[in-house]
């Protein structure tokens, strides 16, 4: 067995204890109820999961460190068993945590740098079976599942994504039943699948924990939103009626952090979870979320030692979630984030512009040296987020895409923006996974937590250009600002190539990393400073000194 290998092991219904025991330390394992499960597939694709066997009992552990290791089981009748084994050197990188280098980034607990280059895929696409009518549907519900996630999870490993987010709570994945402390376990075993294909293609799995806002019990609502953000709980024999109930009464709260539990069981020591969530977006239930916050960041956290774990906001865009944001615990969690996106009926101007212009901007206002701060969701939405933006389907350059994905990265976040509407909406319609990959090579050679980057802003009327200037390097993003969605999108407008725009960014040579296939933009050095010549639409460019 290796360092940072994950252990899982069968064992005796008649077990009560299980210590891991390295040297003098002394760790205890608790075991959980696992379900095998067979997941098939009908001629159309569509996903069946049932169950495969009998209910038996596994322990998960994590080496963190060589040794010589020992497993102490107790059972029922008062007897124990040992086990021995010896964890040898490994080559897996370990857990991601803040990096010690500069805490503005993230590392390995080896030390090598993880640079998140992440997109939501949060759900599944659910599909409403035919009734046998023409045009006829049913509200039965079918999903292709761990083969869609394949599929998106292929383009995306291609291109060099390496962190992906996923919400829990969703019906597709949740192990919630109508009862608390009663779980489907076959649940667990498809998150355990989810792992695994995140492993095959080296990504990182962010882990939304919840995501509704109301319980609603007697409505008769077959909407996307009322089915994601409703939830009905009973606890013997009572339902919860009312979010801040489920908030603050203690029996609600201890029956949350008993199911945290039981993902605890199963994933606390995961090295393939970059983070565990507590919930999206979680000023959207109401007044009492931060005190619920300062309590339950710490207690989950307990449970997780070794992984990061977080919670998120509703969308930064006005100076009421401004101030939310600003007063939250940001002290109990690893990491910030900021959710922002393009949406013109936000109350903060800058939402309402480009997304170069919306990225920077959320960026400006919640950035502190120290942490790192991660945009979490972006995109482009219709006013108030009544849904997906009308010009995605008109956007085959992937304007919005990289506008709001590259922008964070030169803003000195920890990660690029990790856009949302990955599916039919918006990045798999248009098929722009593509654009990922000038950006990924582009982390590749940049060594972020050596650099001690500072951030400019060059922009003017003709062009974006936002840099950031390091020990022995500048990396910089640099825009034609009539490739913009208002000109090229909306007004149906011709590009204005920049036939020259000079620079006063030192650099002895230039590497560069084109974006767009068509544009004829070329770099170049005079007089030991960058210039560009005939920019069409924009590229991202490494100099050094």
């Amino acid at each position: 067995m290796n360092c940072f290998e994950r252990c899982e092991k069968v064992i005796d219904n008649s077990v009560n204890k299980v210590f891991l025991i390295c040297e003098n330390e002394k760790t205890e394992l608790f075991p959980f109820p696992y379900q095998p499960i067979n997941i098939t597939y009908d001629e159309g694709g569509y996903e069946t999961i049932e169950k495969s066997g009998e209910e038996i009992l596994k322990i998960r552990f994590t080496p963190v460190k060589e040794g010589n290791y020992t497993l102490e089981y107790t059972f029922d009748d008062g007897n124990k068993k040992t086990e021995s084994f010896v964890v040898e050197k490994s080559e897996n990188n370990g857990y991601i945590k803040v990096s010690d280098k500069d805490k503005n980034y993230f590392s390995f607990s080896s030390g090598k740098k993880f640079y998140p280059i992440g997109i939501n895929l949060t759900y599944p696409t659910a599909f409403m079976q035919s009734n046998g009518n023409e045009f006829g549907r049913t509200k039965i519900k079918k999903y292709i599942g761990l083969k869609q996630y394949e599929a998106w999870f292929k383009k995306c490993s291609k291109n060099g994504v390496n962190l992906v987010r996923l919400w829990i709570g969703h019906e597709y994945f949740s192990p919630d039943t109508l009862n608390c402390y009663e779980y489907n376990l076959e649940k667990f075993s498809l998150l355990d699948e989810m792992i695994n294909l995140a492993k095959k293609y080296n990504i990182y799995l962010k882990l939304t924990l919840e995501q509704f806002r109301y319980f609603k019990y007697d409505e008769n609502d077959d909407s996307q939103t009322f089915h994601i953000f409703n939830k009905n709980l009973y606890l013997d024999g009572e339902r919860c009626e009312d979010i801040q109930i489920w908030l603050r009464d203690e029996k609600w709260k201890n029956a949350y952090l008993s199911k945290i539990n039981e993902f605890a069981k199963r994933y606390g020591g995961e090295v393939q979870i970059f983070a565990i969530e507590l919930w999206n977006e979680m000023n959207c239930v109401g007044p009492y979320h931060l005190e619920w916050n300062k309590e339950m960041l710490p207690k989950v956290k307990a449970m997780f030692p070794l992984n990061m774990v977080i919670n998120s906001l509703g969308s930064l865009d006005s100076d009421r979630n401004y101030e939310i944001y600003k007063n939250f615990c940001w002290d109990k969690s690893s990491f910030m984030q900021v959710h922002r996106y393009l949406d013109l009926g936000a109350k903060h101007e800058k939402c309402r512009d480009n997304l170069v212009e919306v990225i920077k901007d959320g960026a400006d206002l919640m950035k502190e040296d120290g942490i790192p701060l991660l945009i979490a969701e972006t995109g482009a939405v219709e006013k108030c987020h009544s849904g997906p933006f009308k010009y995605y389907s008109h956007d085959d350059d992937g304007i919005f895409f990289v506008d709001s994905v590259y922008t964070a990265v030169f803003t000195k976040c920890a990660g690029c923006g990790n856009i949302w509407h990955w599916d039919e909406r918006y990045v798999e319609s248009k098929n722009l996974y593509k654009y990922f990959k000038p950006l990924s090579d582009l982390i590749c050679d940049t060594d972020f937590e050596n650099e001690n980057f500072k951030c400019f802003d060059f922009s003017n009327d003709d062009v974006h250009l936002l840099i950031m200037e390091g020990n022995k390097s500048t990396i910089g993003f640099i825009r034609n600002k009539s490739h913009s969605w208002k000109n090229v999108l909306r007004d149906l407008g011709d590009v204005k190539p920049i036939k020259r725009f000079e620079t006063e960014i030192k650099s002895k040579s230039v590497k560069t990393y084109p974006i767009w296939e068509n544009d004829s933009v070329k770099v170049k050095i005079e007089n030991g400073k960058i210039k560009f010549e005939d920019l069409n639409f924009g590229i991202i460019f490494k100099a050094e000194k």
